[in-house]
Protein backbone atom coordinates (compact mmCIF):
# COMPACT_ATOMS: atom_id res chain seq x y z
CA UNK A 1 0.00 0.00 0.00
CA UNK A 2 1.84 2.87 -1.26
CA UNK A 3 0.83 6.33 -0.89
CA UNK A 4 1.72 8.34 -4.25
CA UNK A 5 2.28 11.85 -2.30
CA UNK A 6 4.83 10.24 0.24
CA UNK A 7 7.87 12.04 -1.49
CA UNK A 8 6.02 15.64 0.09
CA UNK A 9 6.77 16.36 3.32
CA UNK A 10 3.24 17.09 4.87
CA UNK A 11 3.06 19.58 7.96
CA UNK A 12 0.33 20.56 9.87
CA UNK A 13 -0.70 23.67 11.11
CA UNK A 14 1.69 23.57 13.62
CA UNK A 15 4.64 22.51 11.34
CA UNK A 16 4.91 19.02 12.21
CA UNK A 17 5.50 16.17 9.98
CA UNK A 18 2.24 14.21 9.08
CA UNK A 19 0.93 11.70 7.00
CA UNK A 20 4.06 9.25 6.95
CA UNK A 21 2.21 5.33 7.31
CA UNK A 22 3.48 1.90 8.04
CA UNK A 23 0.61 -1.04 6.87
CA UNK A 24 0.24 -4.09 8.13
CA UNK A 25 -2.37 -7.16 7.20
CA UNK A 26 -2.45 -10.62 8.78
CA UNK A 27 -3.34 -12.72 5.61
CA UNK A 28 -3.63 -16.17 6.93
CA UNK A 29 -3.69 -18.06 10.02
CA UNK A 30 -1.85 -20.94 11.31
CA UNK A 31 -2.03 -23.56 13.92
CA UNK A 32 0.94 -22.27 15.40
CA UNK A 33 -0.22 -18.77 15.62
CA UNK A 34 -0.23 -18.41 19.65
CA UNK A 35 3.88 -19.51 19.33
CA UNK A 36 4.47 -17.15 16.13
CA UNK A 37 2.64 -14.45 18.77
CA UNK A 38 5.12 -15.20 21.71
CA UNK A 39 8.09 -15.35 18.99
CA UNK A 40 7.08 -11.75 17.83
CA UNK A 41 6.57 -10.30 21.28
CA UNK A 42 9.50 -12.09 22.52
CA UNK A 43 11.86 -10.03 19.79
CA UNK A 44 9.37 -6.93 19.86
CA UNK A 45 10.15 -6.62 24.13
CA UNK A 46 14.34 -7.53 22.78
CA UNK A 47 13.88 -4.24 20.33
CA UNK A 48 11.96 -1.95 22.81
CA UNK A 49 14.51 -2.56 25.60
CA UNK A 50 17.36 -2.15 23.61
CA UNK A 51 15.46 1.11 21.46
CA UNK A 52 14.89 2.36 24.91
CA UNK A 53 17.91 1.65 27.03
CA UNK A 54 20.62 2.28 24.63
CA UNK A 55 18.83 4.24 21.84
CA UNK A 56 17.59 6.20 24.22
CA UNK A 57 14.36 6.51 22.05
CA UNK A 58 11.31 7.62 24.64
CA UNK A 59 8.74 4.98 24.44
CA UNK A 60 5.01 5.28 25.90
CA UNK A 61 1.77 3.61 26.46
CA UNK A 62 -1.05 3.53 23.54
CA UNK A 63 -1.61 6.99 24.20
CA UNK A 64 1.57 8.62 24.42
CA UNK A 65 1.23 9.55 28.14
CA UNK A 66 3.17 7.59 30.46
CA UNK A 67 7.00 6.89 29.97
CA UNK A 68 8.13 3.51 29.60
CA UNK A 69 5.08 2.28 30.08
CA UNK A 70 4.72 0.48 27.07
CA UNK A 71 3.17 -3.06 26.81
CA UNK A 72 4.58 -6.18 25.81
CA UNK A 73 2.68 -9.34 27.23
CA UNK A 74 1.15 -12.61 26.12
CA UNK A 75 -1.78 -10.86 24.51
CA UNK A 76 -0.09 -7.85 22.91
CA UNK A 77 2.52 -5.98 21.73
CA UNK A 78 1.27 -2.02 22.21
CA UNK A 79 3.63 1.36 22.36
CA UNK A 80 3.99 4.79 20.85
CA UNK A 81 6.20 7.43 21.58
CA UNK A 82 6.09 10.05 23.84
CA UNK A 83 4.56 13.76 24.63
CA UNK A 84 4.56 15.32 21.66
CA UNK A 85 6.76 12.81 20.13
CA UNK A 86 3.65 10.24 19.92
CA UNK A 87 1.22 9.72 17.19
CA UNK A 88 -0.40 6.85 16.96
CA UNK A 89 0.26 3.44 18.32
CA UNK A 90 1.60 0.61 17.62
CA UNK A 91 -0.67 -2.06 18.03
CA UNK A 92 -0.31 -6.18 16.81
CA UNK A 93 -2.17 -9.23 19.82
CA UNK A 94 -2.52 -12.46 19.52
CA UNK A 95 -5.73 -12.27 17.79
CA UNK A 96 -4.70 -9.99 15.38
CA UNK A 97 -6.95 -10.05 11.88
CA UNK A 98 -7.09 -8.07 8.87
CA UNK A 99 -6.12 -4.77 8.05
CA UNK A 100 -3.79 -2.47 10.62
CA UNK A 101 -1.78 0.60 10.35
CA UNK A 102 0.49 3.04 12.55
CA UNK A 103 0.94 6.73 11.04
CA UNK A 104 4.49 7.80 13.22
CA UNK A 105 4.89 10.96 11.38
CA UNK A 106 8.56 10.46 10.84
CA UNK A 107 8.72 10.56 15.04
CA UNK A 108 11.71 8.92 16.35
CA UNK A 109 9.90 5.92 17.33
CA UNK A 110 9.34 5.09 13.65
CA UNK A 111 12.21 2.88 14.47
CA UNK A 112 10.88 0.97 16.78
CA UNK A 113 7.92 0.62 15.09
CA UNK A 114 9.98 -0.20 11.34
CA UNK A 115 12.30 -2.61 13.38
CA UNK A 116 8.94 -4.35 15.11
CA UNK A 117 7.74 -4.68 11.54
CA UNK A 118 10.53 -6.31 10.01
CA UNK A 119 10.12 -8.88 12.37
CA UNK A 120 6.94 -9.47 12.21
CA UNK A 121 7.55 -10.29 8.53
CA UNK A 122 10.41 -12.58 9.69
CA UNK A 123 8.02 -14.74 12.35
CA UNK A 124 4.91 -14.91 10.26
CA UNK A 125 6.23 -15.04 6.74
CA UNK A 126 3.81 -15.49 3.98
CA UNK A 127 0.55 -15.05 6.91
CA UNK A 128 1.42 -10.93 6.95
CA UNK A 129 1.39 -8.40 4.31
CA UNK A 130 3.60 -5.30 5.23
CA UNK A 131 3.72 -1.42 2.94
CA UNK A 132 4.73 1.83 3.84
CA UNK A 133 4.89 5.01 2.35
CA UNK A 134 8.46 5.19 2.72
CA UNK A 135 10.77 3.45 0.92
CA UNK A 136 13.64 1.02 2.27
CA UNK A 137 15.51 3.52 2.10
CA UNK A 138 13.28 5.48 4.88
CA UNK A 139 13.53 2.18 7.02
CA UNK A 140 17.23 2.31 7.33
CA UNK A 141 17.19 3.65 11.42
CA UNK A 142 14.81 0.70 11.60
CA UNK A 143 16.66 -2.10 10.20
CA UNK A 144 19.75 -0.44 12.12
CA UNK A 145 17.84 -0.95 15.18
CA UNK A 146 16.92 -4.55 14.27
CA UNK A 147 20.50 -6.09 13.47
CA UNK A 148 21.90 -4.26 16.97
CA UNK A 149 19.10 -5.14 19.04
CA UNK A 150 18.42 -9.23 17.86
CA UNK A 151 21.97 -9.74 15.72
CA UNK A 152 19.87 -10.49 12.90
CA UNK A 153 20.37 -9.31 9.52
CA UNK A 154 17.52 -6.91 8.71
CA UNK A 155 15.59 -7.46 5.31
CA UNK A 156 12.59 -5.36 3.90
CA UNK A 157 9.73 -6.84 5.05
CA UNK A 158 7.60 -5.26 1.71
CA UNK A 159 8.21 -5.89 -2.48
CA UNK A 160 11.16 -3.21 -3.26
CA UNK A 161 9.19 -2.90 -6.55
CA UNK A 162 6.17 -1.31 -4.68
CA UNK A 163 7.83 1.08 -2.61
CA UNK A 164 8.59 4.58 -3.13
Amino acid sequence: MINPAAEITLLNDEGNTVGYTHYYTKTGTSPEDALRFEMFMNGARTIIEYATNVEKIQLADAMGDHLGQWECTKESVRFNGYGPDSHETFDWSINSSGFGFTKTAYKPYDAVVTACLIHLKQVYGSLVSIGSDGSWADWQEGARLYRNATGLTASAPFSLEEAI
